[in-house]
């Protein structure tokens, strides 16, 4: 949409953007920021989305229903939040489309229903070390020295404007995840991002992605998004430290699971599962199914970057397939699109391989034992489900969409559906040499007595879902 653009190019904000005070401006806050702001200020529960891919919706709160609009939400003699004062305006616009119709922003109004007297109330993100003091009347604040004091600090943002970047006393780490979370918006569209939780932990986020407010630290499953929607979780690696004093170690690995759901590390060795075994290779075959792009390179990121992403929901597409035969897609990594089925193994590795071919900065591919097995240590250490690795199904029907409701029971640190509605096919390999040559994890609909960290092979041309990760 070329309003949301506009109120989002810095270039043409500038000017509110005070050199050597601020480090850029835009026309007005975002929905993620407005709610942001107004939560942590009033304690409210204020929750928004983007349903679809024309835009967002809000509810007052996470049981609630989504609307396109909420009346006497704001409170009215606030006004940081709402325009009391119609000389000039009925309301401001905001940063974020609104999904009633492609032609429609979000906006706050003031007793009024019309938007043809709507103006912009700009945000400018000021620098780490600015310091703002409030004035004797409460009305207004002062741009101070960083001396130190912060009694007069304002880390909710309440500098005039809704969202204002001002950490109070986190300004000394400059990236940092909750000052992403605040902005709302795409951190860089050419570089990634790296950032650091409360706890000190690292988050890398891609050019061209934003942070969600779904979580505030990495044990919790910090979600990222594209301008198209696309959702994705971090898999933290390496040391990971959280409310407990003690750090965890969440290990790159592949791994088998005991019934009482402890994690043992097999790295590069045949997995027997079944009547088969599992490798992260390929055997020669006629019928070879796809492997990893490159799995070497993708241990090596892990490392270096102390994490990857996998993605929140079943691999999913716009359009409901009935047969594999049917021409191929784009993958979709949204929790309102449907869930891709009818697709082979090789489909879905090309398919997942081709989502981000022309970035730079990072790659896509079908997802790996790897990446498969760390997630759900990942799962079990930091979540309340110890034994998620031997999950069954918590649905006993295909569901099209999957889960997309968050207090369903299958979503654990953001990740939805690896315990539930398909089974999953990854780049992983079974010993069988003619026919049941492709590994497929996770629980299923129909056979109720798999679970998440189940190994089961299967023809290499028949039709999966495909779940996918990415990585620089």
């Amino acid at each position: 949409m070329k309003s949301v653009a506009y109120m989002l190019d810095t270039d043409i904000w500038k000017k509110f953007a005070k050199d050597g005070v601020a480090d850029y401006a835009i026309g007005g806050p975002t929905i993620e920021m407005l709610f942001n702001s107004y939560n942590q200020k009033y304690g409210t529960k204020f929750v928004t989305e983007a349903t679809s891919a024309t835009g967002y919706q809000i509810k007052e709160q996470d049981s609630d229903e989504w609307s396109d609009s909420i009346c006497d939400l704001l409170k009215t003699e606030d006004r940081l939040y709402v325009i009391t004062d119609t000389t000039n305006a009925y309301g401001m616009w905001l940063s974020s489309p609104s999904a009633s119709n492609s032609n429609q922003m979000m906006c706050v109004s003031y007793d009024v229903y019309g938007t043809s007297n709507y103006g912009f109330r700009p945000i400018v993100c000021l620098n780490s070390n600015v310091k703002l003091k409030k004035s004797a009347d409460g009305n207004s604040f002062t741009i101070t020295e960083d001396d130190g004091d912060s009694g007069n600090e304002n880390p909710g943002g309440e500098s005039g404007n809704p969202g204002t970047e001002n950490q109070g006393s986190d300004t000394n780490a400059e990236n940092t995840l909750q000052k992403a979370i605040e902005k709302g918006i795409i951190l860089s569209e050419t570089d990634n991002t790296k950032l650091t939780d409360k706890y000190g932990n690292q988050v890398i986020v891609p050019a061209g992605f934003k942070v969600t407010n779904d979580a505030t630290d990495v044990t919790e499953g910090i979600v990222i998004e594209d301008k198209d929607g696309n959702q994705f979780v971090w898999v933290p690696v390496g040391e990971v430290a959280g409310k407990d004093t003690d750090k965890k170690t969440i290990k790159l690995n592949r791994y088998t699971f005991g019934t009482d759901g402890v994690p043992e590390e097999q790295n590069e060795t045949e997995i027997n599962s079944g009547n088969f075994k599992y490798k992260e290779e390929t055997y020669s075959s006629s019928t070879e199914n796809a492997k990893a792009k490159d799995i070497n390179a993708f241990k090596t990121s892990v490392t270096d970057n102390h994490g990857y992403y996998i993605g929140r929901y079943e691999a999913r597409t716009t359009t409901l397939r009935s047969d594999y035969r049917t021409g191929l897609t784009s993958v979709k990594e949204k929790g309102d699109s449907y869930i891709y089925k009818q697709i082979t193994q090789q489909q879905a590795s090309q398919q997942c391989q081709a989502m981000y071919t022309n970035n730079s900065k990072f790659t896509s591919d079908l997802i790996n034992s790897y990446a498969w097995d760390t997630a759900i240590v990942f799962i079990q250490t930091f979540s309340s489900k110890p034994t998620y690795s031997r999950q069954t199904t918590l649905n006993s029907s295909f569901k099209n969409k999957g889960t997309n409701n968050t207090t369903t029971p299958d979503v654990v640190c953001n990740i939805y559906d690896m315990a539930s509605n398909m089974i999953e096919w990854t780049t992983e390999t079974a010993s069988d040499t003619v026919n049941h040559r492709c590994s497929n994890r996770g629980g299923s609909f129909y056979w109720e007595d798999m679970y998440t960290s189940q190994r089961s092979s299967w023809y290499t041309k028949f039709t999966r879902i495909c779940k996918f990760f990415w990585w620089r």
